[in-house]
């Protein structure tokens, strides 16, 4: 389920594409290949969730383990019919949580408060999930 402001929505689709990532976490240089995990909601957008959590921390991950991935969030998007694209990550802060469900199924736990750019209302997003990797 997703809930944006309030309103959940228990219908969407969720896209996940693998690339490659260079830069720096806790002081050291690190790559490799992470998903940017895209959530569509008909008549509303997309949300989109930009990680530096590589295929091989999700692989090492032990069934019913869950972790705090929430540093490893590098942007979090949303584009919408009428305002296009942008990033809320902000100072404010979120929050993200992964739980290994079974070989490729893992619980997403994730939620922000942001204030939004074009009604100046604080909102928040909560993200429960299930993905498939």
């Amino acid at each position: 389920m997703i809930t944006i402001f309030e309103k959940k929505y228990d219908k969407y689709d969720t896209n996940i594409l693998w690339g490659k990532y260079e830069g720096h976490f806790h002081g050291r240089k690190v790559r490799g290949i992470s998903p940017f995990i895209s959530f569509h909601i008909d008549g509303v957008g997309y949300l989109g969730l930009e990680t530096i959590y590589s295929k091989e921390n999700f692989g090492e991950l032990k069934i019913d383990k869950k972790i705090d991935i929430t540093e490893y969030i590098s942007d979090i998007t949303i584009e919408e019919d009428k305002n296009g694209w942008y990033s809320i990550i902000t100072n404010k802060g979120h929050s993200c949580y992964i739980t290994r469900l079974n070989e490729h199924e893992y619980k997403l736990e994730f939620c922000i408060n942001y204030n939004d750019y074009f009604d100046e209302k604080e909102k928040r997003i909560v993200i429960d999930s299930n993905l498939i990797i």
